[in-house]
């Protein structure tokens, strides 16, 4: 039962707060492109567009792929087959997208990030 509330915890904040976050990231990230006039300062610039471009994609992908097979196994009636798949599968994929949001932690900026970035929960304490 735990694994499985983790799990929509998981896709709830993945849904409402991670993914507007990059959008934001990814939208003045493509306003900033068009206003470069270098193209050798475009193309480093590009390059920062695609790392999140990829964390992006695989956000999308893996909260897809787990919101299927989440639904897949919450439609089984025996509960001995849920835990076990819950652990097998749906706990490993969970465990992905999870890294993928981190990924994209690191590559939004503070001001769109709506979560305590783990640098901010670690040095809390040094602060009072």
């Amino acid at each position: 039962k735990t694994i499985d509330i983790e799990v929509d915890t998981l896709l709830e904040m993945t849904q409402t707060l991670v993914i507007p976050a990059v959008e934001k990231q990814l939208q003045v990230l493509f306003q900033t492109q068009q206003s470069l006039g270098s193209n050798s300062l475009k193309k480093l610039h590009q390059s920062r567009i695609q790392k999140l471009e990829s964390v992006f994609d695989a956000i999308l992908s893996l909260q897809e792929e787990l919101i299927k097979l989440t639904d897949s196994v919450r439609e089984s009636h025996d509960e001995t087959l849920k835990m076990k798949r819950l652990a097998a599968e749906i706990q490993p994929l969970s465990f992905k997208l999870r890294d993928a949001c981190d990924n994209a932690e690191r590559l939004v900026a503070d001001e769109f990030w709506p979560l305590p970035k783990y640098r901010e929960m670690l040095f809390t304490n040094s602060l009072s």
